[in-house]
Parts: C-alpha cells; structure tokens; sequence
C-alpha cells in the first residue's frame, strides 16, 4: 500500500525502485487529505496502474476538483475499520485545516503501524490509539524559533502554528511520550520544513525528550528529497 501520492507517478516509481519495490505491486492508494502535496500523483497512478484510491467521500470531492475524476476510489469513513486483503486499517480523525483528514494505524501479522502527521494536535483519544505501536510515523515540521524568526507572511506562521496546523519539533518530542510502549522499535520523523526547519534540530529534540524519560526507540528521519532507509517489520 502507498499512504499519499503527493509526487508524481515517474518519481514515485523512481524512488520505489531506488528502494527495491516494484510499483506494479502496489494494491492500493490511502489518501489522508486532499491537499496537493498529498494528492498530486494519485490520478495518475491509479489510472496508469489501475490501483484503486481510499478516502473518504468529502477528501474525493475536494480532492477531484484539484486532480480530476478518480474512477477507480474506495470510500471510507473516518473512525470506522475497514480491510483490504490481510491488512486491517483503521483510519482516524485528526486536526488539520482539511476536509476531512485522517491518519491510519495499520495492523497485518501482530505488527502496527501509526501514520500521524499535518495535524495541529495529538488529543488523547489518538494517543489511545496508537499506543504501543511497532512503528510510529510521525511530523516534526517545524522549529518553534526558525518559524518565528523566518521569512513566511504572519497569517501563514500563525495557520502552521495552529491546532490545525502542524507539529512542531517539541510536539513531535512530547506526542511519542504517550504512546510509546513495549513493542515499540521505531519512531519515524516526517514532513520536515524546508524552510522551517533542520533535520538536526527536529532529531535532536526528540531524541532528547526520549533520553530524558528513558525511552529508547530506534529514531529514524525520514527524507523528502530521496528514499529514506528501508524498515522491516516482525524479523
């Protein structure tokens, strides 16, 4: 499965087969919200490679408006479970300046994945959720002083800022606290700024929060120029 098709189809299949995946395998498509870095790739994908599209009905509306028809979508609805052959997903509410945006916890074989990120808080029911998955993936978007001190208008400092906006280093840094639990192995930073932000500050910060209260998942950052390290689950 592919969460999000934000790029489009030729560096999808570029960076899958940098990462030693075929995209011909591919059986499904998971929108968490319609926003264009989120969706950009999905037409055409599906179309090229007729895989089917999951969202749900008000992130297709929006979504189709800005990429065009989908023929080939599957709708969900948030917090209600669905499968698709041996994974069992479980799509969640998230606060976010969106439709109707969600993240996913993803369970096939005993092993869980939580996907969380564009969104401007982690109440307690998604910590709920997500607690004691095998992998969290999670944004540390941006740095509290680089956002402050950086070159963007007021209105859009305050949007990122915001309950519907996204996480920053420190949220990122507190959110794991909650939900980290035995089985859990890696905590996965993602949707850095380039603008506001540095990988070194995002992993710094979290690492140190999790040293602070003796936890120790294996940390990872992950890229948006180019694939990012390859983690296999249940070995």
């Amino acid at each position: 499965m592919l969460i999000d098709a934000g790029l489009n189809g030729k560096q999808t299949k570029i960076r899958m087969r940098d990462a030693g995946l075929d995209i011909e395998e591919i059986d499904a498509i998971l929108i968490t919200h319609e926003h264009i870095d989120h969706i950009a790739g999905a037409g055409v994908l599906s179309r090229r490679f007729k895989i089917p599209v999951y969202m749900t009905e008000l992130t297709a509306f929006f979504s189709e408006m800005r990429i065009g028809e989908l023929d080939n979508k599957r709708m969900f609805k948030a917090n209600e479970e669905f499968r698709i052959g041996e994974f069992t997903i479980q799509p969640f509410s998230i606060s976010h300046d969106a439709a109707d945006p969600v993240g996913f916890l993803l369970e096939v074989d005993g092993n869980k994945v939580g996907i969380c990120t564009d969104l401007g808080v982690i109440p307690h029911y998604i910590q709920e959720i997500l607690h004691d998955v095998n992998t969290l993936f999670i944004e540390s978007n941006h740095d509290l002083e680089m956002l402050k001190n950086g070159s963007y208008p007021p209105d859009l400092k305050k949007r990122i800022g915001s309950n519907v906006g996204h996480l920053s280093n420190e949220d990122a840094a507190k959110a794991p606290l909650d939900i980290i639990g035995e089985r859990t192995e890696y905590v996965l930073l993602s949707h850095l700024s380039r603008e506001n932000n540095t990988p070194s500050k995002a992993y710094h910060t979290v690492r140190g929060m999790l040293r602070e209260f003796h936890l120790s998942p294996k940390l990872h950052l992950t890229r948006r120029d180019g694939i990012s390290e390859m983690i296999t689950l249940g070995e």
